[in-house]
């Protein structure tokens, strides 16, 4: 797979929550893939007899074969790739709580490279409460498939073969209000930490993301860099090395706050933690060494980065792209044909 640079001025995707156009509530910020140096990483924390591994993927895909994946809605007009790849980010989470049961967490997420726009997301839990969700963006909001097991017997089968089966909608509200250009899904904020221009005490990052059954502003904001010893194994093409030395790291702080008051009001889950959360990003090389933050049946816990796999390998074209704008209200990638054809279970 070849690598190309792209370097991509993107407006609107740093969002301000007040009323207005477009260039009066976001500052224009730069998506560049070539900034991306990993591709793989893995962390782990233990607290008491608890542990936690997390293990996140970045993969790319030609947009035809991207298409073959996406769900069709049964309201709204969906999101659809225009670049001429689709990006994935791929999260596997185990919890082994002390007093609670193992569960296996799994998601992943369809997103533009150029303007981290979701376009589909998957979650999955497993040894507790199993179920399997599918989330297709849409202009208007996002459609659910859920599918559960009806009983003990059922959860021991894949999850296609579940039969308690429901469709939902959950249509953004107040998202004008708000000046939401750009939706994104949990995941895909590692995606933008690693891409997009951050200074230390800089002005912070403001996100419109989908999660669960509604919008959230997440509030990242930077702070003044510092030095942190950090000890992982770096894998890359030349092969593997223990890494053991100090590096810059910037402080972010990730707050979160629900866009809409209505109905019930879930904590925004970002990598299996809930709540507010701390990570330290390595200042060159663009990825989290540290992530701080309170994991339900394990708790307050502190994640160290153990594993990474390098290289920017996710990109197809070989030739140099540069765009140097795209127009805010262009950037919703719709689809031109409303689709109102029921998918089915």
């Amino acid at each position: 797979m070849h690598c190309r640079v792209v370097v991509l001025l993107v407006s609107c995707l740093i969002i301000f929550p007040v009323k207005g156009s477009c260039s009066e509530s976001a500052v224009p910020t730069a998506l560049d893939p070539a900034r991306l140096t990993w591709s793989e990483l893995s962390y782990q924390a233990r607290k008491l007899l608890s542990s936690v591994q997390i293990d996140v993927k970045l993969s790319s895909l030609p947009t035809a074969e991207a298409a073959k994946e996406l769900i069709n809605s049964a309201k709204g007009i969906v999101m659809e790739p225009k670049d001429p790849e689709v990006f994935t980010v791929g999260v596997d989470i185990l919890i082994k709580p002390i007093l609670f049961h193992e569960v296996y967490l799994q998601s992943k997420g369809w997103f533009s490279p150029t303007t981290a726009l979701a376009l589909q997301r998957v979650r999955m839990r497993k040894g507790f409460k199993d179920f399997k969700k599918t989330y297709r963006f849409t202009d208007r909001g996002v459609f659910r498939q859920r599918r559960e097991p009806k009983n003990s017997q059922e959860a021991s089968l894949i999850p296609e073969r579940w039969t308690e089966f429901r469709k939902d909608f959950y249509p953004y509200d107040d998202m004008d209000q708000f000046a939401c250009r750009t939706i994104m899904e949990p995941s895909t904020i590692l995606y933008v930490l690693a891409t997009a221009e951050i200074k230390e005490s800089g002005n912070p990052l403001n996100l419109c993301v989908f999660d669960k059954k509604r919008l959230y502003l997440v509030v990242i904001k930077p702070g003044a860099s510092e030095r942190r010893q950090v000890v992982y194994l770096e894998k890359s093409a030349q092969g593997e090395r223990q890494k053991m030395e100090t590096v810059e790291v910037v402080p972010l702080a990730l707050k979160s706050e629900p866009l809409s008051k209505n109905g019930k009001q879930d904590k925004f889950s970002f990598l299996g933690f809930e709540g507010d959360i701390d990570i330290l990003l390595e200042k060159s090389a663009r990825f989290p060494v540290e992530i701080i933050g309170h994991i339900p049946a394990v708790g307050t816990v502190n994640f160290k980065l153990r594993q990474m796999r390098m290289g920017n390998n996710l990109l197809l074209e070989k030739e140099r792209k540069t765009a140097k704008g795209i127009d805010c209200q262009s950037e919703q990638l719709v689809s031109k044909k409303r689709l109102d054809s029921d998918p089915g279970p």
